[in-house]
């Protein structure tokens, strides 16, 4: 083959490998470290150790830094087998932390050097569930005699048991003749696989001396019968044989071992292992400054690591490990960002980077925002406290070589016809907003978006009218001039108009949806209507509750909004300051395909494929007069 269409092949080999491998869903490449671990049961009542019950896992994220995983809840044990196991008394592992023994529902951790743990719940007693178990039913009509010429008859019943939960009984009759009352009669036993009972699930059959398959006593602590059982009439007309059961993985429990922590002669933690079990190191979190913890050694003198915290080993006998301290050293000098409000409260908290004074720290501007105690609008950041323009908005970066205050830059308080000395609102004013907030929230095609403005009947009602004869006259009227710009629609039918806790009706105000100055709507209300009807009363003029007024409707997003497109909403009544709110509109993401709308970046760290992805682009602004 020539030289260059071999270079050919394999550069294209490796292209395809690459777009492959950029296809591959994200979460592949964000594999994490895995502790498998086996869980097991001890049953307290019989010594034996149940092995396999179910199999966990706990993650570490790699590279962390961390010797220890991700908080890992210690489940229930009837979340893991549906055993009949009494009660758990407690849980014990080869786990990272806390120190020795946990209960169901305990936060733990383990230690990334282990690949594999165990969790050992102590129960009170392990009766594996039987309902794979089965057995027959029934009644023999037989009757055997023995001897003739006897002079006491013994009629009596035995009754096999299956010996598990939901296994059924096995009744036979008998009819004797005795010579005596104490005379023996040989009774033939039928064995387990004569009346059907088979195997309970998780159990072997637990035989008796000479293969002897039943016992007189239900927990197998009386006579053990085999196939041939002489019975004697002082045993009374109702007897009863038990099968016996084992669970079929137990074997005897090992010994246990103590892992002690000391801190110099304190000891510091205990943990109890089964010989053999992998144990582990803990941290210890004691306050020796300016010392810091180093690890653990085996001397009492403790001065080399041989154990760091979170390390394993294999532990076949009682050890004691003793605490390093190491003198701390002198951390380097790093570089803080601070927020001052400058005059205002609720500046967001001081940052601080890992980075060294001299080098250049990497910081972006919290979107945290003060307030004022005089709502002035706030504006931004700046490197001055006296300056008048920000120098930074939130989310821009900022770079610097060693600490920095930046300060809050405010704006002029904005006149919406404040209170007079009365206390009672002088004029009108307007306050613009959208879902509550000074700012659009970032919204979709097809979204609602609901508005308000807030304005009063003013104090200066009473100079404009006069009352005469039961009839008020004279002229004071609001108008609300709104104009709604970018891809959204009025809907027309949500206007409403609130006076203080009154809803006016449709008819006592009007709606002029075509205005001849370009406006979106005007809507506007004859006060002295109001007052000649009793709606209102001339005296709550100005009052900040009873005089307030609101205007109220919905506007949609166009479905043909596409991103960064900007709604913007802006209002006024009468003379007043125009208030305004805008926002972005996020257009939804279609699915993404592998034909024609892929396209290849090549990046400084190889090709990676990209599909469309949608951009949030979202305004933050300051309500501002025009």
């Amino acid at each position: 083959m020539p030289k260059k269409n071999f270079l050919k092949r394999i550069f294209s080999a490796g292209i395809a490998m690459v777009m492959a491998c950029s296809m591959m869903a994200v979460p592949a490449f964000a594999a994490v470290d895995q502790i498998d671990i086996d869980v097991r049961v001890m049953d307290q009542s019989t010594g034996r150790i149940i092995e396999d019950v179910a199999m966990l896992t706990a993650y570490a994220e790699p590279g962390s830094g961390y010797v220890q995983s991700e908080d890992f809840q210690v489940p229930s044990l009837s979340t893991l087998t549906d055993v009949d196991f009494g009660r758990v008394e407690k849980v014990m592992g080869n786990y990272y932390f806390p120190v020795g023994q946990v209960s169901e529902g305990s936060m733990i951790e383990w230690s990334t050097n282990n690949r594999n743990g165990t969790l050992t719940y102590y129960v009170t007693s392990w009766n594996p569930d039987a309902t794979s178990g089965s057995g027959s039913n029934g009644s023999d009509s037989n009757v055997e005699n023995i001897g003739s010429g006897s002079r006491y008859n013994w009629s009596f019943k035995l009754t096999y048991h299956s010996n598990y939960p939901d296994g059924t009984d096995y009744t036979q009759s008998f009819n004797y003749k005795a010579s005596s009352f104490t005379q023996g009669v040989q009774v033939p036993v039928k064995s387990l696989d004569d009346l059907g009972f088979s195997v309970p699930k998780g159990y072997q059959q637990a035989a008796g001396p000479d293969n002897a398959p039943w016992n007189r006593n239900k927990d197998g602590s009386g006579e053990w019968v085999k196939t041939t059982w002489y019975a004697h009439q002082s045993d009374g007309a109702d007897l009863h044989l038990y099968a016996q059961w084992s669970p079929e993985n137990s074997r005897p429990a090992p010994d246990t071992v103590t892992l002690t922590h000391k801190d110099g002669a304190e000891t510091y933690a205990e943990r109890d292992y089964f010989v053999g079990d992998t144990a582990t190191t803990v941290m210890c979190s004691n306050n020796h400054a300016p010392s810091t913890f180093a690890g653990w050694d085996t001397d009492v003198s403790a001065d080399e690591v041989i154990y760091p915290a979170g390390d394993s080993f294999v532990i076949n006998e009682d050890k004691t490990v003793y605490a390093v301290w190491e003198e701390a050293t002198e951390p380097a000098d790093t570089i803080d960002l601070n927020y001052d409000a400058n005059g205002g409260s609720g500046a967001p908290a001081n940052e601080t980077s890992d980075t060294p004074v001299g080098s250049d720290a990497e910081f972006t501007v919290s979107d945290t925002i003060p307030t004022h105690p005089d709502d002035l609008p706030f504006l931004g950041w700046a490197d001055s406290p006296d300056a008048e323009e920000p120098d930074y908005q939130p989310g821009d970066p900022i770079t610097t070589t060693s600490d920095k205050t930046i300060y809050a830059v405010w704006g002029e308080k904005e006149d919406e016809g404040g209170p007079d000395a009365d206390g009672k609102i002088s004029e009108p004013g307007m306050d613009k907003k959208a879902e509550g907030q000074d700012s659009i929230p970032s919204v979709a095609p097809g979204d609602t978006i609901n508005f308000t403005l807030d304005s009063h009947i003013g104090s200066d009602l009473a100079d404009a009218v006069s009352y005469q004869d039961g009839t008020y006259s004279g002229s004071y009227t609001l108008t609300f001039h709104d104009t709604l710009t970018g891809p959204a629609t009025l809907d027309t039918g949500s206007i409403s108009v609130k006076i203080g806790s009154t809803t006016l009706n449709a008819g006592e105000y009007s709606v002029d949806t075509a205005p001849s100055d370009g406006h979106t709507f005007d809507l506007t209300i004859d006060v002295v209507a109001l007052l000649n009807s009793g709606r209102f009363q001339l005296s709550d003029a100005g009052l900040p509750d009873k005089a307030a007024v609101q205007v109220a409707y919905t506007a949609t997003v166009d479905e043909s909004a596409e991103d960064q497109d900007q709604v913007r909403n802006d209002a006024y009544v009468n003379d007043s300051a125009t208030d305004s709110v805008n926002g972005g509109v996020v257009d939804m993401p279609e699915p993404p395909d592998t034909g024609s709308r892929m396209a290849l970046a090549f990046t400084a760290c190889g090709v990676a494929l990209m599909g469309g992805v949608a951009v949030v682009y979202i305004t933050k602004t300051r309500k501002k007069a025009d």
